[in-house]
């Protein structure tokens, strides 16, 4: 391993550390209990909660390792639609088989990962053209050309208008 990749590893392990201090390990039987809740909230606002969450919730705090992500999807009759409208991660639907979810999942995040790398490209087309866009003439070198054009005309009008009053006089 060399000294880069050390230090990287070395920066990563304290991160870790100090995330761990302040927020505990990650606890996924607290992460699916607010993602019980989020769906409970989303079905109670269309007017068709049909499960107690505070029942499913204290079923998964009891025994987390009894709850699998397919088995809380089949107790809340989770649906594919509603895993992908409310962003859930930690439950399976239950509506279609482990097979369709998986095939399901990869081109999703397929998908997902096309249009993040589309936008990523239209930024940098952006950023490049703004930096390769003309540069506007310096201001102070534009003013001083101006002015030598804008005196040379200047002298040849009034030089003009010396000539014809020279003329009529003589006239």
């Amino acid at each position: 391993m060399d000294a880069a990749a050390a230090k990287r590893a070395e920066i990563a392990r304290r991160w870790r550390r100090r995330n761990r201090e302040r927020f505990g390990p990650y606890d996924r039987g607290r992460h699916r209990c607010a993602e019980v809740l989020r769906l409970a909230q989303h079905r109670r606002h269309q007017g068709r909660l049909d499960f107690e969450p505070d029942e499913v919730v204290a079923d998964i705090r009891d025994d987390p390792r009894r709850w699998t992500a397919r088995a809380i999807g089949q107790r809340l009759k989770l649906t594919w639609a509603e895993r992908v409208e409310l962003h859930l991660t930690t439950m399976d639907p239950c509506d279609i088989s482990a097979a369709e979810f998986k095939r399901r999942k990869r081109q999703r995040r397929i998908v997902l990962t096309r249009e993040r790398s589309r936008r990523y490209r239209a930024r940098q087309k952006a950023k490049m053209a703004f930096e390769n866009a003309p540069k506007p003439l310096n201001v102070r070198h534009v003013t001083v050309q101006w002015s030598r054009t804008y005196r040379k005309a200047a002298l040849r009008l009034r030089f003009l208008r010396v000539q014809r009053s020279a003329h009529q006089r003589d006239d």
